[in-house]
Parts: C-alpha cells; sequence; structure tokens
C-alpha cells in the first residue's frame, strides 16, 4: 500500500493529528540542531510542546490508531418518548427519568443509556474547527518561541496559546478513540 492510498483511508481526525506530529518534530528538530534564542527545556512552551508530541506519539501507538470503523455513531431512538404530539404524557425533568417499554425504575439504582462511546460522537466540521484553531494556534506559538527574544512563557497569551494546543490534541486523541 502506498502513502498515498494510506493518507486516504486515514480519518480526519488521524491526518490532523498526524500534521500537528511532523510540526511538533520538525520544531523539536530545529531546536536541536539551531538551539539559538531557545530558553530552555524547562520552559513552559517547550514542556508543552513536548508533551504534546508525546501525547500524540502515544495515541498513535495505541489500538485506537489502528482501527479502520469508520461508522457513524447512531443514537437508539427507543429510549426517548416524543412528547410533543401527547400532552397528557410525563416530561423528564432534571434528576428524573421516565418509564420507557413497560421498564420500570427502581429506588437507587441508574437507568442505563447506553455507554459514554456510544453517546460521543465528533462530527467533522468540529473535528475541522478545533484543529485548525490548535494549528493556527501552533503556528503563532512556534513563530513567537523562535523569534522573538523577549518572549515571556507565563505571558497570558502565550499561556492561552498553550491551553488552546494542548485542549485541541486532547479533544482530538479522544474524538480518534471513539472513531
Amino acid at each position: 500500500m502506498n502513502l498515498k492510498n494510506m493518507w486516504q483511508t486515514m480519518n480526519l481526525v488521524d491526518k490532523f493529528l498526524f500534521i500537528l506530529m511532523i510540526m511538533l518534530l520538525l520544531q523539536s528538530a530545529y531546536n536541536l540542531f539551531c538551539p539559538g534564542i531557545v530558553a530552555g527545556q524547562n520552559d513552559p512552551i517547550d514542556i508543552t510542546l513536548r508533551t504534546s508530541a508525546a501525547a500524540i506519539f502515544g495515541y498513535f501507538l495505541s489500538s485506537s490508531f489502528m482501527k479502520k470503523n469508520n461508522e457513524s455513531v447512531t443514537v437508539d431512538n427507543s429510549k426517548f418518548i416524543d412528547v410533543a404530539n401527547n400532552e397528557s404524557s410525563m416530561r423528564n425533568q432534571i434528576g428524573f427519568d421516565t418509564v420507557v417499554d413497560g421498564q420500570s425504575l427502581q429506588k437507587g439504582v441508574a437507568a442505563n443509556h447506553g455507554t459514554a462511546s456510544e453517546q460521543f460522537h465528533c462530527s467533522n466540521l468540529q473535528v475541522l474547527v478545533v484543529a485548525c484553531i490548535s494549528i493556527f494556534c501552533l503556528v503563532i506559538l512556534l513563530l513567537a518561541y523562535d523569534m522573538v527574544a523577549s518572549i515571556k512563557a507565563d505571558d497570558t497569551t502565550v499561556s492561552q496559546l498553550r491551553d488552546f494546543i494542548s485542549g485541541g490534541i486532547g479533544f482530538l486523541i479522544g474524538c480518534g478513540k471513539n472513531k
């Protein structure tokens, strides 16, 4: 199988994680061979970059990356009651569950509405938005980190960019596990 076919079979989440990983590895190689302005290995920006690369690498090593499951998540609508067409039916309220399919509720027992992975679904638009924001923040942070000698790692803007990168990568890894 050639690289083009492999790229086409990858899901959107894996493609973006791969792009982010390449960017992080290129930055690591640059820091190794051109240490110039870089503050040091204990710099919070450098730590964020290395931690993000390690998280993505861990995902690539996991079985989640190797899954070829492109099926969309389906929702079992039999657990929901259509209350719009029946004025006299009971409506769900916070902390309460209605009885479905002749089942009865038991005191102290939680109703099972499926596992978290069955309920969790990432849309392609959501993945695209998060990935683009993460890549944008990573590019800005890398440019500032490599080119601006006076950058402060505890600056609020730098901190926010680091948070967006870490949160975006965490979200993509979570989506990848459920695809």
